[in-house]
């Protein structure tokens, strides 16, 4: 409970950058990391990954040669988030405007997937459609880019990635919607 009133006062005192007042539940987080396999070694990134309530069934996910580099903006989301041990991830404190920076550090060109609870439905269109083109194109192919959102946008992203599938999470409090896109 504490983990819930936690978030829900970083989500009033920032909802431009959290985008929500509730935590991800078990049903959206599972949906979000759905395309990600669990028997093959791959890099996920992980763009405002908030508390770690994602990040942490990534990490129950992935393989143990994986790698998850999971970005916070946040101070107090990004204190909470660094304090789940794995050696598999990485927890930066930063925004998504440095990303290439971030890469580069972590020595990564391409990476396998991308999981974004990032609210970019209260962004600049040409903001969002700037970066995650750009980013596309970093995600392997056979790889995947999964948002979640509270309304629906699938055209926008299938406008960027060529092919989009929007998944109903209605276990989610509140309901949400995850888009899906396999990068081809």
């Amino acid at each position: 409970m504490k983990k819930q009133i936690d978030f829900l006062i970083q989500g009033v005192k920032n909802i431009k950058e959290v985008g929500a007042l509730t935590r991800s539940g078990p049903a959206l987080c599972k949906k979000m990391i759905s395309p990600i396999p669990t028997d093959k070694d791959v890099v996920v990134v992980e763009l405002g990954a908030g508390d770690g309530v994602i990040t942490k069934h990534l990490l129950n996910r992935i393989s143990p040669k994986s790698k998850v580099i999971s970005i916070e903006l946040l101070e107090d989301m990004y204190k909470k988030l660094a304090q789940i041990e794995d050696q598999r991830l990485s927890a930066i404190h930063g925004t998504i405007d440095n990303l290439d920076q971030i890469l580069e550090e972590h020595n990564i060109e391409n990476f396998d997937h991308l999981v974004s609870a990032v609210p970019f439905m209260i962004m600049d269109n040409e903001y969002v459609v700037s970066f995650l083109s750009k980013y596309k194109n970093r995600i392997n192919k056979g790889g995947s880019f999964t948002q979640m959102h509270y309304g629906f946008k699938r055209k926008f992203y299938e406008n960027i990635f060529g092919n989009a599938k929007a998944h109903y999470v209605a276990a989610n409090v509140p309901p949400a919607l995850v888009v899906e896109s396999i990068i081809v």
